[in-house]
């Protein structure tokens, strides 16, 4: 009987490990993609400012 229950511990520590760690993984692609939509939302902003317009004149 302890020998079943041993058995029952590892693998609910290693469930709980593998769900710790998708959880992490979740969490840093979050924090990654809310990072790149800032740094996207600032090169959006100022790209306005960048652009110069040149007018030619054919003739």
């Amino acid at each position: 009987m302890q020998d079943a229950i041993n058995l029952l511990m590892l693998v609910c520590a290693g469930l709980a490990a593998l769900a710790l760690g998708v959880l992490m993984a979740y969490a840093m692609c979050r924090a990654a993609f809310a990072a790149l939509r800032m740094h996207a939302r600032s090169v959006a902003a100022e790209a306005p400012a960048k652009t110069q317009i040149v007018h030619t004149s054919q003739a």
